[in-house]
Formats: structure tokens, sequence, C-alpha cells
């Protein structure tokens, strides 16, 4: 996990980074091959909001989810789909609102970096 300072016109932003070795692939056992990556980062610029972006790499299979907490911005977003999948390649898919944060484990730390 880290933070990027972002410089936008309003000034400095900062953008929470999460990344992690994703164990969930289709090959079995502890196989590195089956493995993937999960990169999430969160931002919040204005005329924007708050955005949230979950990118999956499997293999050479990317995947982008994207989450804006404005309508106007997911509609922005939206138009821009094309040109981010054809730059990846990646299958891009678009959601109102956050991204569900999964419920803490009783006795653990919670994380609320993102």
């Amino acid at each position: 996990m880290f933070e990027l300072p972002i410089e936008t016109p309003q000034g400095a932003a900062i953008a929470q980074f999460e990344v992690q070795r994703d164990g969930r692939g289709q090959a079995g056992g502890g196989d590195a091959a089956g493995k993937g990556w999960r990169l999430r980062f969160s931002i919040d610029i204005e005329p924007l909001g708050p955005v949230h972006i979950h990118l999956g790499l499997q293999g050479e299979h990317a995947q982008v989810t994207v989450w804006a907490e404005r309508e106007t911005s997911l509609q922005w977003l939206r138009r821009g789909a094309a040109d981010l999948a054809s730059a990846l390649p990646a299958e891009v898919v678009f959601h109102p609102g956050a991204p569900r944060r999964p419920t803490p484990q009783p006795g653990r730390f919670v994380d609320q970096a993102l």
C-alpha cells in the first residue's frame, strides 16, 4: 500500500494504491502461472469527485472495474471506455457508487486506507 500525490488544477490530491498478488487463478495449488495481480486505487479530484479503480491481471488477460460516486462522472468515464479497453487491452466495467468493502474479521486490525 502506498499513497501518491498528484498535482491537479485545484492543488495536490492523494491517490491511494494497493497492490496484491492474486492467488485465485485457474491453475491449481501454488502454481505461479495461475496467479495474477490486483491493483486498486482511489482518488477524489474535482470535477470528477471520488473515483475507484480495480485492475486485475491474470496472464495476458486484464479486467478493469471503475466506480464513480457521481453520475455525471460515471457517464464521462464511460465515454472513454473504448480508448481504455484498446490501450490495455482489457475488459472494462463501470458501476455507480463505491466498491463494497469486505467485513473485517473479529480481532483483526481494520485497514482504512482505501
